[in-house]
Order: C-alpha cells, then sequence, then structure tokens
C-alpha cells in the first residue's frame, strides 16, 4: 500500500514512524510546506520519501477560512453529499479510498478551488 502523512512535525514523523515500521514493504511519503521538516523521512527508513506540500493560497491571508478548513470540511461535505444522493451506497466503516469515488471526489475538489497537482522535486532510491 501508499500512505500519505500530512505534516512532518512531531505528530506526523511518528505517524510515519509507525507506519513505516509496521509496514515495511508499504511505501510512506511525509508531506510538510517546510522541506526541513520532511528531510526527516530519510532517517525514518528507506520507504518513507519526503514530499514538499504547499496548499496555501493568497486568499488564506485575508479570508476567514484557512486551507486547512478547507482540506477537512469540504471532503467530509462532499461524501456526506455523496452518501445523501447515493452515490456511495456501501455502508459501515470503510476506508475512503475503498468506496469514495476518487474522480469524483477530484471533480468535486476542484468545483470548490482545491485543485491537485503533482509536481516531484526531488526522486531518491
Amino acid at each position: 500500500m501508499k500512505y500519505t502523512v500530512i505534516g512532518a512535525g512531531m505528530m506526523g514523523s511518528a505517524a510515519g514512524y509507525d507506519l513505516a515500521h509496521s509496514n515495511p514493504a508499504d511505501e510512506i511519503v511525509l508531506a510538510d510546506i517546510n522541506m526541513q521538516e520532511t528531510q526527516a523521512a530519510k532517517s525514518i527508513g528507506p520507504n518513507v520519501k519526503p514530499l514538499r506540500l504547499d496548499d496555501n493560497i493568497h486568499a488564506d491571508m485575508v479570508a476567514v477560512m484557512t486551507a486547512m478548513m478547507r482540506k477537512t470540511a469540504f471532503p467530509t461535505s462532499i461524501i456526506a453529499q455523496m452518501l445523501a444522493k447515493g452515490v456511495i451506497t456501501e455502508r459501515g466503516v470503510l476506508p475512503p479510498e475503498n468506496c469514495v469515488p476518487g474522480a469524483t471526489m477530484i471533480e468535486e475538489l476542484g468545483k470548490r478551488n482545491l485543485k491537485i497537482t503533482r509536481k516531484v522535486t526531488e526522486i531518491w532510491s
């Protein structure tokens, strides 16, 4: 499996460490805006890679809603709407990657000005 831990501070690094050592065959990405924080990934284990993640936009500086608020509230709202509309039919406690249609989620996030892009700045083996 592949995991992405967003935030490479004390909590994120601890989560990355636990994931890496509990699942040594899995790929763990430790993402943070501060690349110095993500460099800890190299010392956690060979299956952990750093990634610079910058989700701030200029509007965050003047808006009431921060980037973190958008990243946590919007997906929750979108999933609730998918459940209400019958887009998601599975019931119970399920991991989102098993029941939320990824393309639909990305499309809905785009409607809310949350764009998902990928930029590789460092590759190491």
